[in-house]
């Protein structure tokens, strides 16, 4: 636990219990030690966000700062502060291309 995140525990015993699966098959290990060997619980873990919640007079002090920056990085991150109030995951927001952006209609398209 405190070298890898218990994904990548999961995965690397994933990989551990096929290579004992392959073992197995070519009668490289018997039954009973196989059965032994795979006996190994997956780790558990909570999926608790980082970070909190803002509250509203934060995130209208970032959108002024945003607007205050008059670089393309002060309108992408206002851009990006809107998006995620309007209800849009964070995973979402990632996802999204330029090309999701319909400047004629002033929208953007958001597929799963």
């Amino acid at each position: 636990m405190k070298k890898h995140a218990p994904a990548t525990a999961n995965k690397m015993l994933c990989a551990l219990r096929r290579v004992l699966q392959e073992a197995f098959k070519l009668d490289l290990i018997s039954a009973t030690d196989y059965q032994k060997a795979v006996d190994l619980r997956s780790i558990k873990a909570s999926k608790k966000q980082r970070g909190r919640r803002l509250k509203p007079d934060e995130i209208t002090a970032l959108i002024r700062v945003c607007q205050a920056d008059s670089s393309p990085l002060g309108v992408r991150d206002s851009a990006l502060i809107a998006l995620l109030r309007c209800g849009l995951r964070r995973a979402e927001v990632v996802a999204l291309h330029l090309k999701d952006f319909d400047a004629t209609n002033v929208m953007c398209i958001v597929l799963k």
